[in-house]
């Protein structure tokens, strides 16, 4: 007769494993960043497309809110903070792939506070339109 032994795990010494997980905050915002840049794009071609082809003008009578939904500032605001976002972590994995160290947490704060800053911006300038 056999006993089992409980598997033991190795110990965490360097407690990677508790907190946040900046890489994985990093990653899931580039996949939300890039999936609204790719929505706001269908949209504005699709409201462009009904604006010029009379044969698609019946989709402004159905969305009235297509042509008028890309000049609101909150939207422009979120197109250009996820843009500034998915481009500057592209970059910093380009980077990382030819040999740049860089922090974890400090590239990360660094490109959430520039998509911060760029979306503030539209939000202010867009008050003043």
């Amino acid at each position: 007769m056999t006993t089992r032994a409980a598997v033991r795990l190795p110990r965490d010494s360097t407690r990677q494993a508790e907190g946040l997980l900046l890489g994985e905050i990093g990653r899931v915002l580039n996949r939300w960043s890039g999936l609204v840049i790719l929505a706001f794009v269908a949209v504005h071609v699709v409201g462009q497309a009904a604006l010029r082809v009379d044969a698609l003008y019946p989709l402004l009578t159905v969305a009235p809110l297509l042509a008028s939904f890309q000049g609101d500032a909150w939207v422009r605001a979120l197109l250009f903070a996820s843009a500034t976002y998915h481009s500057l972590y592209g970059a910093r994995l380009i980077a990382l792939e030819l040999g740049a160290r860089l922090s974890q947490r400090g590239s990360l704060v660094t490109t959430i506070a520039a998509a911060l800053a760029v979306a503030l911006r539209e939000v202010v300038v867009g008050a003043w339109r």
